[in-house]
């Protein structure tokens, strides 16, 4: 019989420098953060004891035993053959996505980006003197549709597309159909893309994840993937970029030694291996507790906060939650430009830490994005606080 993980295991991480835990009040549930209340996989952690046993932590380098484990890990999680040389290690996602920003494309150049958006997308856009190119997703029974009219609008100013896949926040697990899309586009317009698909491992029941780089069309890319999110150690990061094409991997490379980031943490390589030459079947179990979560808030949304309206959930452990319909009335009304972070305030007044929706840009207004990487418990009594805040909370008049 498979070996069955506790993921209801509360685990106490106040104290432990945790920017989840600690950064909350006393009592406070915080939910905003994207990391996971959940123990890493076993093989994980006894990878790790084991390195901590040699006391000697020097500098170290990503060698033949991470490449094969993470060429493999494609080839048989997402059906993508994919080749050792274009793997480009880095400490983590973030600093690839600024890096690839900086290097790939001129000072004023124009980024597309889909939004509303994961935030440290603008700062990585904006910070280095480049223009971020809004394309508002809209939103389609019950989930994000890509506005690819718009795109397409836009792209004649740009010179690079930045993509979340799946889309953070919002859920949205990109079809073979839409991304053969946008890589046509890229095409025609030649756009480098740049694709974070560090959330693609945690997808539900119907939603398969599609590698960017897998579909017809797609040859200018770069493609970001990370074990932080699937297996919860993001305290010890790691990121690789897969760049099939040798003039984009050549400028990749010389950036990354230029800014000192091509030496891994000793022990985040340690974590990735044991991941993924043996995270599967924790994997598996995880995604269906995620799912069970998912259906629990909306349930929940749909019984105790009328016009509350979560997204559908097709991947990721974090929820959008749509709340214009319980603020205006009827939705039909503007709502003031403050309003996703006067709730935000709101709930934290009552114990609860979410993330604003209008941190996400200005179409996440009227929403807030809610983390349900956590044991059940954890999450009914944060949907609990969630219903009483929705209850007492008066948006200011437009």
């Amino acid at each position: 019989m498979p070996f069955q993980y506790d993921f209801s295991r509360i685990h106490d991480r106040r104290g432990t420098r945790s920017i989840k835990w600690d950064l909350a009040q006393d009592e406070t549930i915080p939910m905003w953060v994207a990391d996971m209340d959940f123990a890493a996989p076993p093989p994980v952690v006894d990878a790790l004891t084991r390195r901590l046993e040699h006391p000697l932590f020097g500098y170290t380098l990503p060698d033949a035993e991470y490449n094969a484990a993470f060429v493999d890990w494609q080839r048989t999680r997402n059906a993508w053959e994919i080749e050792e040389s274009w793997l480009l290690p880095a400490p983590g996602t973030m600093p690839l996505v600024s890096l690839c920003v900086e290097t790939l494309i001129p000072p004023g150049a124009g980024v597309v980006v889909p939004v509303p958006v994961y935030y440290p997308f603008y700062r990585a856009i904006e910070g280095h003197g480049r223009r971020v190119l809004r394309a508002p997703l809209t939103i389609e029974g019950g989930r994000y549709r890509l506005d690819l009219g718009t795109v397409e609008a836009l792209a004649g100013d740009a010179q690079m597309l930045l993509l979340c896949s799946p889309h953070n926040p919002g859920g949205r697990v990109w079809t073979r159909d839409e991304l053969s899309s946008l890589a046509a586009l890229a095409e025609r317009h030649d756009l480098v893309v740049i694709a974070d698909e560090i959330h693609g491992d945690l997808t539900y029941p119907g939603h398969r994840f599609v590698p960017f780089g897998s579909v017809h069309g797609a040859v200018r890319y770069v493609a970001i993937h990370a074990p932080n999110k699937t297996f919860n150690t993001a305290g010890i990061s790691s990121s690789t970029a897969i760049v099939p094409d040798p003039e984009l991997r050549k400028t990749i490379d010389a950036a990354l030694e230029t800014h000192m980031l091509r030496l891994p943490n000793a022990l985040s390589l340690e974590a990735a291996i044991a991941a993924y030459r043996h995270g599967a079947p924790w994997l598996d179990q995880l995604r269906a507790y995620l799912s069970d979560n998912a259906a629990y808030i909306r349930e929940a949304c749909a019984t105790t906060m009328p016009g509350v309206a979560p997204l559908r959930q097709e991947g990721t452990f974090i929820q959008w939650i749509d709340f214009r319909t319980p603020w205006t009335d009827d939705g039909s009304k503007p709502l003031p430009g403050n309003a996703s972070t006067a709730f935000d305030a709101h709930c934290r007044a009552g114990g609860l830490w979410l993330s604003s929706g209008s941190a996400f840009g200005q179409e996440g207004n009227g929403f807030m994005r809610l983390n349900f990487g956590c044991p059940r418990a954890v999450l009914e009594e944060g949907i609990s606080r969630l219903a009483r805040a929705v209850e007492s909370f008066v948006p200011d008049a437009p």
